[in-house]
């Protein structure tokens, strides 16, 4: 017997967590902390992420020293 859960959905600029989401949810959402402009669909695989309008100011990547 499968049980049926929640894929965590997140924003692909950032990481922020968007939605818990069931198979079959279609979605077009932003992010609150980036303000990237997203469309998500889960399927049985997981999420697909598509990211409609990049952000203003991606956020920036540390960098490592060497």
């Amino acid at each position: 017997m499968k049980e049926d859960f929640p894929y965590a959905v997140c924003c692909s600029s950032c990481g922020t967590l968007l939605s818990r989401s069931f198979t079959g949810t279609r979605s077009f959402t932003h992010c609150p902390k980036c303000g990237a402009e997203l469309f998500y669909e889960v399927g049985e695989n997981g999420p697909y992420i598509k990211m409609i309008k990049e952000p203003k100011s991606p956020p920036r990547v540390s960098e490592i020293p060497a």
